[in-house]
C-alpha cells in the first residue's frame, strides 16, 4: 500500500551555549522554591491523573472513554517523544553544573524536550476539547485558563527539580499542542486540522529574549 506523510511539528535544539547561559542560572534560581513544591513534584513524577481530577471529572465509572483516549494520546506522545530526545542528544542540567544536585533521580535519557511538558499541555488540551463547552464561551475560557495553569505548574516543577531546563518544557508544549490537535481530526474529521509548529532553537542565541526568560 501507499501512504502520505504530512508534517506534525517540527523541533531543533538549542545550542549548548543556551543551555549554559541563563536558561542554567534559571534552574538555580527555581532551586529556592524545591521546599515547598517537594510534594507536588514527588506526586507528578507518573502522570498525576488525580491533580487533573481536582479540575474535571475522570472518574472510571462514568468517564472510561475519555481515560482511555488520554492514556492513547500519551502513548501517541511517547512514540514520538522518545526518539526525537534520543535524535536531538541535549543533556540534563547537572551535566552542566554538579552543583545543580537534582532532588529527584533524572531519567536515564536526553532532558530536550520536556516529556512530563508534553504529558501536562496535551492532557490540558483534550480536556478541555472533552469538556464539551463552546468555545468562546465564558464557562470554557475559565476551565481551558485552570487547565493551561497547572499544566504549567507540572512543567515548571521539573525545572524546580534540577532535572530540566525551562526550555525543554517550552519544546514540550509545542509538541503537546501539535499531537491534540493531531489526535482530534484523526479522531473527528470535522474538525480543523492541525497547526504543524515549528521550534527553531537552532536559532536561539544566550541573549535572545526567549533564551533568558520563563
Amino acid at each position: 500500500g501507499s501512504f502520505t506523510a504530512h508534517l506534525v511539528c517540527r523541533v531543533s535544539r538549542p545550542s549548548r551555549a543556551v543551555f549554559e547561559g541563563p536558561q542554567l542560572g534559571l534552574v538555580n534560581q527555581w532551586a529556592e522554591l524545591r521546599g515547598e513544591r517537594m510534594t507536588e513534584i514527588l506526586d507528578q513524577i507518573a502522570v498525576p491523573l488525580q491533580y487533573w481530577s481536582a479540575l474535571v471529572d475522570l472518574n472510571p465509572i462514568s468517564h472510561r472513554y475519555s481515560l482511555e483516549l488520554i492514556h492513547l494520546a500519551l502513548e501517541l506522545a511517547y512514540r514520538v517523544l522518545q526518539p526525537m530526545k534520543h535524535c536531538l542528544g541535549c543533556p540534563r542540567p547537572a551535566s552542566y553544573a554538579p552543583g545543580i544536585q537534582p532532588i529527584i533521580r533524572p531519567r536515564r535519557f536526553a532532558a530536550f524536550p520536556s516529556g512530563h511538558a508534553t504529558e501536562a499541555f496535551l492532557v490540558a488540551r483534550l480536556l478541555a476539547f472533552l469538556a464539551g463547552h463552546r468555545q468562546g464561551a465564558p464557562a470554557h475560557a475559565v476551565l481551558e485558563t485552570q487547565l493551561q495553569g497547572l499544566a504549567a505548574r507540572i512543567a515548571n516543577n521539573r525545572v524546580v527539580a534540577g532535572v530540566h531546563f525551562h526550555l525543554d518544557s517550552v519544546s514540550g508544549r509545542l509538541l503537546a499542542e501539535s499531537l491534540a490537535e493531531y489526535l482530534i481530526q484523526r479522531c473527528d474529521p470535522d474538525q480543523a486540522g492541525w497547526l504543524p509548529r515549528r521550534y527553531d532553537g537552532a536559532l536561539l542565541k544566550p541573549n535572545d529574549a526567549e533564551a533568558q526568560t520563563s
